[in-house]
């Protein structure tokens, strides 16, 4: 008999992996760093005259600041158009659906950067047709998100998606683990959630009572303080000899 019965998976730098390399870059100083920035400056421009890119980049860098601290301390989540509408305010530039422009620029290039690794899909497919399947995901945009895993034909590989956008919540909030959990009638010890981060997959595991596998590539040290792994893997594509062994 199994152990599990269904696997929560993280979206991304689990499931797929971001190429950077793709994105738009701003130059600071004699160097390029990839970015969005000027993309949504130039949105920003015409509502706000007088405003210039480096007082642009200081408002959106203090506001992402701020806005980490808020999401750190209480799990809540802070929607992308929200935070948008929060920066046009504070730059007295608010203009009726330019929150949401932002959003969808900053989103469409972000997404367009995606890559679903080779063997995930076939892996996904597998795991699926032995365990339910779920995705949950803390991203700040769920269209934009559920329009990413159609776009790459992930969507028909889960049973459920969860985006912390829609729950309201963030990882580690009991509430992305327990409740799709919940909705299978699945008790929290027959869960394996599959992630990256730490301090928002592993911790939040544990917490909810369930067992976490942490995919660490790059092979770094776990940080102290927070509850171990059930499992490491370098490679998410390790779940096949962990969970599908005859």
């Amino acid at each position: 008999m199994d152990r599990y019965q269904a696997v929560f998976l993280d979206l991304f730098d689990t499931v797929v992996r971001f190429e950077t390399t793709r994105l738009p870059t701003v130059r600071i100083g004699d160097r390029e760093h990839p970015s969005t920035t000027d993309l949504l400056f130039d949105e920003v421009s015409p509502h706000a005259p007088g405003l210039d890119r480096a007082e642009f980049r200081r408002a959106l860098r203090s506001l992402l600041a701020t806005l980490r601290e808020e999401k750190r301390v209480d799990h809540r989540e802070i929607s992308s158009d929200e935070r948008f509408r929060r920066l046009l305010v504070g730059l007295g530039a608010d203009a009726p659906g330019l929150a949401e422009r932002l959003t969808d620029r900053h989103m469409e290039a972000l997404t367009g950067c995606v890559l679903v690794p080779e063997g995930h899909p076939q892996l996904l497919a597998d795991l699926r047709a032995r365990f339910h399947l779920v995705l949950v995901s803390n991203f700040d945009c769920a269209r934009h998100g559920r329009s990413l895993l159609v776009r790459t034909g992930l969507d028909r590989l889960f049973d459920a998606v969860v985006i912390s956008d829609e729950v309201g919540w963030l990882k580690p909030h009991p509430s992305l683990f327990l409740g799709p959990a919940s909705a299978l009638g699945l008790a929290a010890d027959a869960v394996l959630f599959v992630g990256d981060t730490p301090e928002t997959d592993v911790l939040g595991a544990a917490r909810s009572g369930m067992d976490s596998g942490w995919l660490n590539p790059r092979g770094e040290p776990f940080p102290e303080g927070l509850p171990g792994p059930t499992y490491e893997i370098r490679s998410l594509l390790e779940l096949r000899r962990i969970l599908l062994r005859p």
